[in-house]
């Protein structure tokens, strides 16, 4: 089931936002930073933003259950500006986040939770689409592209803690 996310998801999201970055990132993130994640940290922060702002505007936070458990979460919201892309127009919207544990990788919860993303967007009027993924993030890219997101040809580099990220942007158009 996917829905929108309420404050008594924030500890689950905060524990579901660790496991799927030790996961997912071994490869491109230092494991120090790793190890250091804190899903209690994350849960409350999660929590407090949930609690402090329920249901922003133009934005939609999404949690994925299986039997009752939040096994993936999702944000999206206008697209950000960037050094990459300044200005980007307003009718565009991002996946800001999209995160399942690893555990249902390959059942069909990311294509759920990240239909319910594009559904999200359209509601909120936005026309089309953004999202970055770490380029050397493989089954991240192949999965987008699955989803029907393409490469724009942009990229930028984040910072994390000492270390410099590459990203690629991936967009899509709503509605097809």
């Amino acid at each position: 089931m996917i829905r929108i996310a309420n404050k008594s998801d924030g500890m689950a999201i905060g524990r579901v936002h660790v496991e799927s970055w030790q996961s997912t990132y071994s490869h491109i993130v230092p494991q120090s930073y790793l190890d250091a994640l804190d899903p209690e940290v994350r849960g409350a922060n999660w929590r407090d933003a949930i609690e402090g702002n329920p249901s922003p505007t133009g934005f939609r936070r999404l949690a994925a259950e299986v039997s009752g458990v939040v096994v993936g979460f999702a944000l999206v919201a206008p697209a950000r500006a960037t050094e990459a892309e300044p200005d980007p127009p307003p009718e565009m919207g991002e996946v800001v986040l999209i995160y399942t544990v690893e555990a249902v990788w390959g059942t069909g919860v990311g294509s759920k939770l990240m239909a319910k993303c594009v559904e999200s967007l359209l509601d909120l009027g936005f026309v089309e689409a953004i999202l970055w993924v770490a380029t050397e993030n493989a089954r991240a890219r192949r999965f987008y592209e699955r989803e029907g997101w393409q490469l724009t040809g942009l990229t930028r580099v984040e910072e994390l803690d000492g270390n410099r990220i590459p990203e690629s942007q991936y967009q899509i158009v709503l509605g097809r």
